[in-house]
C-alpha cells in the first residue's frame, strides 16, 4: 500500500491512500513485467521468503558494487553500451519522448520531461522483463525499465565493496541503482547513484535478486 501510480485523467503521477500498489499503477503490469511500488523493506521479506520456500540456496539484494559489476559487464564506459546516450537506443527503455508525450507539463514533471531522450521506444513506462537485448553477462534492463534496489546504505562519497556503511549516522537510506523508464540518459549511467528511505514505494523502482548455493 501506499504506493505511486500514474493518473491517465490527469497525465500526473499521484500517490493516493491504497490507489497503487504493487499490482496496480496506472499502466500495464503484467506477470511478465518489473514488479514495482515495493520498499526496500518488502524487497528484503521477499527474499527471506523465497529463501524459506526454496529451501537450498539463499537469496539476497545484491550489493551495490555487485550490481555495478554487473551492470559494466566488463567495461569502463559510461554505459555498458558505450559513452554515448545514443547507444542505448532498443537496448535499454529509459524516459524519451514516448513519456514526455503522456505527461502533463507542470510541477513534479517537468523535469522528467525536460531529460527524456530525444528519441522515442513507443514504450512509455515498463516493458516485459528481458524483452530487450542483454549486455555482455546475459542481464538485461540493468540502464533501464526499472531501478533496483541495493543491499547498502547510502554514503555520499563512496559506496564500499562489502555493503556494510562506514559510519552509523549514513544509516537513514537505502541505495538504488540503474535507470529506469522515468530516468533520462544522465542518470541512467553505470555509476549513477539513487537513494530513497527504506519504506518508500515508486512506481519505476523495483529490484532484482542475487541466488548462491548455501554453504
Amino acid at each position: 500500500m501506499g504506493g505511486w501510480g500514474y493518473d491517465r485523467f490527469s497525465r500526473t503521477f499521484a500517490r493516493a491512500g491504497d490507489r497503487f500498489t504493487w499490482r496496480s499503477v496506472g499502466f500495464e503490469q503484467t506477470e511478465q513485467h518489473p514488479v514495482v511500488n515495493v520498499s526496500w523493506n518488502d524487497a528484503i521479506a521477499f527474499c527471506e521468503w523465497l529463501t524459506r520456500e526454496d529451501g537450498t540456496r539463499q537469496f539476497r539484494l545484491p550489493t551495490e558494487a555487485e550490481w555495478e559489476y554487473a551492470c559494466r559487464a566488463g567495461t569502463a564506459s559510461r554505459y555498458s553500451w558505450g559513452d554515448s546516450a545514443e547507444s542505448l537506443i532498443g537496448k535499454e527503455n529509459i524516459a524519451d519522448q514516448s513519456l514526455a508525450h503522456v505527461l502533463a507539463p507542470g510541477v513534479g514533471q517537468i523535469n522528467m520531461i525536460r531529460q527524456a531522450a530525444p528519441w522515442d521506444d513507443h514504450q512509455p513506462f515498463s516493458a516485459r522483463v528481458g524483452s530487450l537485448q542483454p549486455n555482455r553477462f546475459g542481464l538485461s534492463d540493468m540502464h533501464g525499465n526499472v531501478c533496483e534496489w541495493v543491499e547498502d546504505w547510502f554514503e555520499e562519497t563512496r559506496f564500499l565493496s562489502d555493503g556494510a556503511s562506514a559510519s552509523p549516522a549514513a544509516e537513514s537510506e537505502k541505495v538504488f541503482r540503474g535507470g529506469s523508464w522515468g530516468y533520462g540518459p544522465a542518470n541512467s549511467r553505470s555509476a549513477s547513484r539513487h537513494h530513497f528511505a527504506p519504506s518508500d514505494r515508486w512506481c519505476n523502482l523495483g529490484f532484482r535478486v542475487v541466488c548462491e548455493e548455501r554453504q
